[in-house]
């Protein structure tokens, strides 16, 4: 190797290293509280040195590649959580709320009732439904109306008692599922990433199964599949743009 080739090895193994130095720092940053839109330009850096491996430009200085494979795989399991985060924010428009157990809160299921889509629903399930809350309410109207006269007071209006039953179905608190998603994404980010280094991408299949198999009985809700199957692609297409990194550094 001539002079004017080491110069251009050395300028090529330092503009890689520093764009993924850089990617890393913004994938740490956007970990942070409110800090996840930070992720868009470790995404950019991402981008950048991939194009930057994929070209044919001086080789990398011995070492650099296996600097550049480490920072391919911490930025693929850092920066995975934010990405997902930021990649749901813009689905679901910070309609979901998010739980205190790194999962989802979803509205309780009434009792007796599986959880599903009512749309689901036949119309001979839906009037058996209706016939039941109208049978309760008039048996609730009765019994309000004779305690009312026996206790000689005044009956409350059709109005108040509207607001009543309504107050009453609001008393279901609502549940965490999806409970874990964040250290559960760290290990799926590095199962995808050393399956692709190892050779092995059928592992992504593995991983992707034991993962809808664990969350099966969870994923009964719109809002849980929507989350699942949003940030589970989300995660898997970060792990790989890291992986690729580490792949074209080698």
């Amino acid at each position: 190797m001539n002079q004017n080739e080491l110069y251009a090895a050395i300028t090529v193994s330092s503009v890689a290293v520093l764009i993924a130095v850089a990617a890393l720092v913004c994938a740490i940053v956007a970990s942070m509280p409110r800090r996840h839109l930070v992720i868009i330009a470790s995404a950019v850096f991402v981008v950048i040195e991939i194009i930057l491996l994929l070209m044919p430009l001086a080789p990398l200085l011995d070492g650099v590649g296996f600097v550049l494979a480490i920072l391919g795989v911490a930025i693929a399991v850092v920066g995975g959580g934010p990405a997902v985060v930021a990649v749901l924010d813009l689905a679901t428009r910070g309609s979901v709320q998010d739980g205190t157990h790194g999962g989802i809160m979803v509205a309780a299921q009434p009792a007796g009732r599986p959880a599903g889509n009512d749309a689901d629903a036949g119309p001979a399930s839906r009037e058996r439904d209706a016939g039941a809350a109208a049978s309760t309410g008039a048996a609730v109207s009765n019994a309000t109306a004779e305690g009312a006269r026996d206790a000689g007071v005044e009956r409350d209006t059709p109005g108040e008692q509207g607001i009543t039953v309504r107050a009453a179905e609001q008393t279901r608190q609502p549940v965490e599922v999806l409970r874990g998603g964040a250290t559960i994404g760290y290990l799926e980010r590095v199962a995808v990433a050393a399956s692709l280094l190892a050779g092995y991408p059928e592992g992504l299949a593995v991983v992707v199964a034991i993962k809808g198999v664990g969350r099966f009985t969870e994923l009964s809700e719109p809002e849980t599949r929507e989350r699942f199957i949003i940030g589970t692609f989300a995660s898997l297409v970060w792990a790989c743009a890291g992986a690729a990194i580490a792949l074209l550094a080698r």
